[in-house]
Formats: structure tokens, C-alpha cells, sequence
């Protein structure tokens, strides 16, 4: 009876996990949310996955592109 025996490989361990700072993700979180921005397109822009750039989103909040760029303006109010 021949049998072959094989040595088990085991799959190579995953390297370190990619760390990026706030303002990186801030700044890609921007350019995903201007007007006819595609998500795909900015994450691949900035060799980060769609995924990523949605919990990013969800992270940072919903920020329209006009408060980011800081063209809007606030009202005063009086409280009588």
C-alpha cells in the first residue's frame, strides 16, 4: 500500500493591518460625499476599499459637501 503523505501548508499569516490617521480618512470621506463623486472611484483613488469609505462615512457623520468646503453661513437667532 503506497501512501503519499504530504506535508500540511498552512496559509501565510496576514500581514499588519493598514492604520490611516483621521485626516485621511476625513479627506476621503469628503471627496466621496461631492456631487457626482462615485464611492468605487474615490476608493480606489486612494487604495482603500468601498466598504472602508461607507463605515468611514458612518463614523464621520453625514457632512453635506457645502459645510465641508465651509460655505455655509449661520443664521442668528433671538430667543424672546
Amino acid at each position: 500500500m503506497d501512501t503519499k503523505i504530504q506535508p500540511v501548508i498552512s496559509s501565510p499569516k496576514r500581514g499588519p493591518y493598514r492604520r490611516h490617521t483621521t485626516e485621511f480618512k476625513r479627506d476621503v470621506v469628503a471627496r466621496s460625499q461631492a456631487v457626482g463623486a462615485s464611492v468605487s472611484r474615490v476608493a480606489r483613488e486612494f487604495n482603500v476599499n468601498a466598504n472602508q469609505v461607507f463605515a468611514w462615512r458612518k463614523q464621520f457623520g453625514s457632512v453635506p459637501c457645502e459645510a465641508a468646503a465651509g460655505t455655509c453661513q449661520l443664521l442668528p437667532i433671538t430667543l424672546a
